[in-house]
């Protein structure tokens, strides 16, 4: 072998070129595999795998599985996969990304997958939860569609993204129209706007009427009639 500086051997007659230092890391190059690897001095421990068509492994910390995996074909990642599927393909026990905000304490968002659910999480700040918003935009103008806040209420908006729809969690109440329901149904509509009910064929309403007040009755052709105990009373 060829010694350089005492610390770099090239060796030759054998199916690798190996090059090794003082730190008890290696490069072997098999003759014929088309690839190079970085191990350990002695090869017990593979660290990292370069391919001739590009592909890049790196090993876990036994050195025996390619828990990252580069696959130049269809320039997709794999984590804990050597053959992704999509873009980036995470192959692991609940898998979870966190996306962290280095601009407050603990606050974070994380997607998560545990076998059954896909799970979406946020956290606010130490002892504070945190929203999970969904938007929309064309590039120019983004509107809020739907948002879980931090009190666990439900709020859904209109296309221009003004909240029209609230799940207050801690009233148990639905609002339409009205952020702050003060009852288990609220509803605040326009004139002639409100609450329909219908099978297909009858349709009842109950609206505020042009005429002033509430008006509740039928808007097809049949008879708005009065039931207690499932018996007709008007």
């Amino acid at each position: 072998g060829l010694t350089v500086d005492g610390t770099a051997t090239v060796g030759a007659g054998t199916a690798d070129v190996f090059f090794a230092d003082s730190f008890n890391s290696a490069v072997r190059t098999p003759a014929s595999a088309g690839h190079f690897y970085i191990q350990t001095a002695s090869g017990a421990k593979t660290l990292a795998q370069f391919e001739d068509n590009n592909d890049i492994s790196f090993y876990n910390s036994a050195g025996t599985s390619q828990d990252f995996y580069w696959d130049a074909s269809t320039s997709r990642l794999g984590l804990g996969t050597t053959a992704p599927a999509h873009e980036i393909h995470i192959n692991s026990d609940s898998p979870q990304i966190r996306l962290e905000d280095t601009g407050g304490t603990n606050t974070y968002g994380d997607i998560q997958y545990n076998g059954v659910s896909l799970n979406i999480i946020s956290r606010g700040g130490a002892s504070a939860y945190g929203a999970v918003t969904f938007a929309r935009t064309d590039g120019t103008s983004t509107f809020n569609a739907a948002q879980i806040n931090a009190a666990g209420d439900f709020r859904f908006y209109d296309d221009t993204g003004t909240e029209r729809m609230r799940w207050d969690a801690s009233a148990s109440s639905l609002g339409l129209g009205v952020p702050n329901p003060t009852s288990t149904l609220d509803i605040v509509a326009p004139t002639n706007y409100g609450l329909k009910v219908r099978d297909g064929t009858y349709t009842g309403v109950m609206v505020p009427s042009a005429l002033g007040g509430i008006a509740a009755g039928t808007t097809s052709n049949h008879p708005f009639i009065f039931l207690s105990n499932n018996t007709q009373r008007m």
